[in-house]
């Protein structure tokens, strides 16, 4: 069993103007990981916190997509981009109690250094040096993407935890350094699940397909939506099995594991963005969402 760290404060107010009521404490503010490495995933969770106005809050400047949850609690899900830089990475946050009295907080994060591996692989040339038509397509198809991940965060879709679309299959090579037929290209930015060809491939949690065709690079690809700036996507699928609006819950049916767009053979390509940072998919299902998610009592 994965076991996160945690870090958590209580919050001091920089000005309170009314005495405060011992029965009902100001708002709090705890931080939840598996590490502290790039291409991890960071849970903020905001308890106490006026229901009239959310918290905000960036990580490094990048603002936070704070979503309201059965429980009252405001949780948003962060990112260490694969390509983060050691040292230190700052979370400042502005909360509010429920009398309206503003309080702030923040923490530093001590990134530290993760050697990944490299990998020489052989894939058909077309892959490699693409055909100016080829090219432009995929140039393409990157701008939908990018545009797809800025777009205004959607309310809360996932259910619970995160689990993997192919439960127990082998997983490797996040973060490799790949060398595609002697040409060094960007890192591997998702997680490769080892199944044989016709593996059916279930949604990791609840939440609305983007997108569902077939691209250069990726192959037959789905993509979800789960909410608060939080995307999942599957690639190299044989079968494609949902539709772009669809609402799906965890453990739908995405489609069939395949060798369609750059492969070496039949596999998952299983990749978290959390808007532009690129994390590894198993940090995700590290992070107890379950905790935060049943109503209070």
């Amino acid at each position: 069993m994965v076991h996160l760290r945690v870090v958590t404060a209580l919050l001091t107010a920089l000005f309170s103007p009314l005495r405060v009521d011992a029965a009902q404490p100001g708002p709090s503010a705890s931080l939840h990981y598996r590490g502290l490495f790039p291409g991890e995933v960071i849970l903020v969770a905001v308890e106490r916190q006026s229901p009239a106005k959310a918290p905000s809050g960036t990580l490094d400047g990048t603002p936070l997509d704070f979503l309201r949850v059965s429980s009252g609690t405001y949780l948003a899900l962060a990112g260490l981009d694969l390509e983060t830089s050691t040292g230190t990475h700052r979370v400042d946050l502005r909360l509010e109690s429920a009398r309206g009295v503003p309080t702030y907080w923040g923490a530093d994060l001590d990134v530290r250094e993760k050697k990944f591996p490299s990998e020489k692989l052989k894939v058909e040339q077309n892959f490699v040096t693409p055909n100016p038509a080829d090219e432009a397509r995929a140039d393409r198809e990157l701008a939908r993407l990018n545009a797809l991940f800025s777009a205004p965060a959607s309310g809360p879709l996932f259910e619970g935890n995160f689990v993997s679309p192919i439960p127990k299959a082998v997983s490797a090579r996040f973060g490799e350094r790949r060398v595609f037929n002697g040409v060094p290209r960007a890192p591997h930015t998702g997680a490769d699940l080892r199944a044989a060809a016709g593996t059916p491939v279930h949604a990791p949690s609840g939440g609305r397909v983007l997108l569902a065709e077939s691209l250069f690079f990726q192959g037959k690809t789905v993509l979800l939506d789960h909410g608060g700036g939080a995307f999942s996507y599957y690639c190299h699928l044989s079968k494609i099995t949902v539709k772009p609006g669809e609402r799906v819950k965890r453990g739908a049916l995405l489609g069939l594991v395949g060798a369609t767009g750059r492969v070496t053979g039949p596999h998952l390509h299983w990749a978290v963005r959390l808007r532009k940072a690129r994390v590894d998919p198993y940090s995700l299902v590290a992070i107890d969402l379950n905790r935060w998610l049943a109503p209070r009592r």
